[in-house]
């Protein structure tokens, strides 16, 4: 899958452009979207489709299996929370599934 090539991709990132987001923050950005978009491939789930238990089995293949660090899951969820902004935005979704997620399992704890 050219996930770049996704329809709704495409629309986001050129929606971030009429936003005036950095083009400083887009490899991040790309990374992100690249990383999720790979995964629910090889799970065979579309990005309209995505609920809870998707975005939780995630995390847990980014820290167990990828070992990534906090802060690099809380930069990914932030991406995908604004790409999903997006999809609410243009009909795509009816909810943002990323926040709750992100309350409940990104909290910072020390």
């Amino acid at each position: 899958m050219d996930w770049l090539k996704d329809p709704l991709v495409e629309r986001y990132l050129e929606d971030c452009g009429i936003r005036g987001m950095s083009p400083r923050s887009f490899p991040g950005y790309h990374s992100a979207l690249r990383s999720f978009l790979q995964y629910l491939d090889m799970k065979g789930v579309s990005i309209t489709e995505v609920g809870q238990d998707e975005l939780i089995d995630f995390i847990k293949h980014l820290r167990f299996e990828r070992k990534v660090v906090q802060r690099t899951l809380q930069q990914t969820f932030s991406v995908l929370s604004s790409f999903y902004e997006y999809l609410v935005f243009a009909g795509q979704v009816k909810a943002n599934p990323i926040l709750p997620i992100r309350k409940r399992y990104l909290k910072q704890y020390k």
